[in-house]
């Protein structure tokens, strides 16, 4: 939305979808706001660049344990899916999935 939404005072920081810089700041600010894990909701689309591949230099500046929880999982990924989807997985440190099958 090109407004954003109005969220109320629980929510410190916003990541614009496109914005690599607000990634690196989303991830600064986690690492030194007191934080002991950062949990990633993980949809195909709703991050930036090509198949969500924004999402790992920002996992990968987290000084955290990262929980993604997998909400949808491909029967067949393209090349480039899948692999940014390892990487994904690979970074964390724990992997819930919302499917049975995939």
């Amino acid at each position: 939305i090109a407004e954003g939404y109005n969220y109320n005072n629980a929510v410190r920081f916003e990541i614009e979808e496109q914005d690599q810089v607000s990634y690196a700041r989303a991830a600064d600010y986690i690492n030194h706001c007191g934080a002991s894990v950062v949990c990633v909701q993980h949809e195909y689309g709703i991050y930036g660049g090509p198949c969500g591949q924004m999402l790992i230099p920002f996992l990968r500046a987290l000084k955290i344990p990262i929980v993604i929880t997998l909400h949808t999982i491909l029967q067949e990924p393209s090349v480039e899916q899948r692999r940014i989807l390892e990487h994904i997985i690979h970074i964390s440190s724990r992997v819930v999935t919302m499917a049975e099958v995939g």
